[in-house]
């Protein structure tokens, strides 16, 4: 199996002060860019008002996810929680079809 693991954040920004956006939100905004660029974020969603996101991380274990995730400057307005997961989608274009064969590739 791949080194790379999937997790997935599923995260609520906290009210954030204006003078910290005006502080931090550009460098918010790059840190995401470079992680997205890294291929360390594969997955970015974003509720309209900006309040809630969804994002997958490509990463090779829990502790370097934490590691990035703590690098997002506004980091301390996050409420958030993590699971690690699949992409069946990814999994079926590639030619696999069945639970067996995901089992088979959890093992190797």
């Amino acid at each position: 199996m791949s080194d790379t693991q999937l997790f997935q954040m599923i995260m609520t920004l906290k009210p954030v002060p204006k003078e910290v956006v005006m502080q931090k939100g550009q460098a918010e905004d790059a840190y995401a860019q470079k992680q997205i660029a890294e291929g360390k974020i594969q997955n970015f969603f974003v509720s309209e008002d900006h309040k809630h996101y969804w994002i997958t991380f490509a990463v090779k274990d829990e502790a370097e996810l934490n590691v990035i995730v703590r690098g997002f400057p506004l980091h301390d307005y996050f409420d958030y929680s993590v699971v690690k997961v699949m992409d069946i989608a990814a999994l079926v274009k590639s030619g696999v079809t069945s639970r067996e064969q995901v089992e088979a590739m959890e093992k190797e």
